[in-house]
């Protein structure tokens, strides 16, 4: 149910804070023209934004499942 960073050069791991989407979500996707960070969680099934500063989700909306999406990207095209 956290967001932590992982410095590629060194592996150092840091807490970037709590989500409040419980214990996990299932999928992470980076939208980097909006600098947005995206997830999906399967207990609401619905789509969220995480605030890479502090970790907290905020609801976008249902995805009107259950899909349980396996992966997240984004698709400059469109």
């Amino acid at each position: 149910g956290s967001i932590y960073r992982i410095d590629p050069s060194n592996a150092v791991v840091t807490l970037i804070g709590a989500t409040g989407l419980g214990t996990s979500f299932v999928n992470l996707g980076y939208h980097p023209p909006s600098d947005t960070l995206y997830a999906t969680y399967s207990g609401t099934d619905s789509l969220y934004t995480i605030n890479r500063l502090t970790g907290q989700a905020t609801l976008v909306g249902p995805l009107n499942g259950p899909t349980n999406p396996q992966g997240l990207t984004w698709n400059r095209d469109n």
